[in-house]
């Protein structure tokens, strides 16, 4: 055995960070594409393990979140016309799938979001609507088939406890979810997380761009104002002219019924909490949370 037996989150947590413990593999790995195991160094830490060889991402993910396995490899095996990893290869190591993928250009969003000027993160709002609009415009990935109208309702019956917000949040969060439904819509194949760590920007003569999005274990087929949650969380919120510009960039006409159903989705995500949006911006309720995101309508 060349990996670790875990069972449970707690045994994962304990040596993910040990790159010792996961060396093996990822030598067994390159043995067997005919990669340069000498180069192998560990890449940022995330939930997967994720090791680099030369222009090449080794990505090994644990068994006990198997469905971040077949949600990357679905989107990139479908996904050639933007600036994702291209799928190398894949395989398998004592139960741990694994894919050998191409890196992308750039750094995370994250190092730099806060540093850049109001028109930089202006344009690259705008970049980010369009390239949302194109992987929305994606054929439909049959393999990312989700029961969206399950999953919605899940959402909605946990939200609460999910946020473990106190008053008023509490009571905000009730009244806008008791009658929130989803019209019929054509799904859309959707990352679900373009966060500030997944996001990345390159630098030319002073001018920061998109270069790629990285991390496709969320994405899955569902409505596509699902995937503005993490945008408006970790890039627009508290900045309402970044929210409009983002809306306006992707395609859609910004009026109060799309203020309102995107205000809505910003408390259903699977994984984002309320206290995402209010640590970057201290909104004191309900209204206050709208305003932040859009400004007085």
């Amino acid at each position: 055995m060349i990996l670790p037996e875990i069972k449970s989150e707690p045994e994962y947590v304990a040596v993910y960070a040990d790159t010792d413990t996961w060396l093996p593999a990822m030598r067994a790995i390159c043995d067997r594409h005919g990669l340069d195991a000498g180069d192998l160094r560990r890449e940022v830490l995330g939930t997967h393990v994720v090791f680099r060889t030369g222009s090449l991402i080794l990505k090994l993910f644990s068994s006990l979140w198997p469905g971040d396995f077949r949600s990357e490899r679905a989107t990139l095996a479908h996904v050639h016309d933007l600036p994702v990893p291209e799928l190398v290869a894949e395989g398998e190591i004592e139960g741990w799938p694994y894919l050998v993928i191409t890196s992308v250009p750039g750094i995370p969003a994250l190092d730099v979001w806060s540093d850049l000027a109001q028109p930089q993160k202006t344009r690259i709002m705008e970049q980010l609507g369009q390239f949302m609009r194109q992987l929305h415009d994606h054929p439909p990935v049959p393999e990312l088939a989700t029961d969206w109208n399950a999953f919605l309702q899940e959402r909605i019956e946990n939200a609460e406890e999910h946020h473990r917000a106190e008053e008023p949040w509490r009571t905000w969060i009730r009244d806008r979810l008791a009658a929130f439904s989803t019209p019929a819509f054509d799904p859309v194949l959707i990352s679900a997380d373009i966060t500030e760590d997944h996001l990345l920007l390159s630098e030319q003569n002073g001018i920061w761009e998109i270069t790629g999005l990285i991390d496709f274990g969320d994405a899955r087929m569902g409505h596509s104002h699902y995937e503005f949650i993490a945008p408006l969380a970790f890039y627009t919120f508290g900045k309402p002219d970044l929210s409009h510009t983002l809306i306006e960039a992707y395609g859609l006409q910004f009026d109060a019924e799309i203020a309102e159903s995107l205000t809505t989705y910003c408390l259903l995500h699977e994984f984002g909490r309320l206290a995402d949006f209010l640590k970057r911006y201290p909104a004191s309720d309900g209204p206050d949370f709208h305003r932040a995101l859009w400004g007085d309508l």
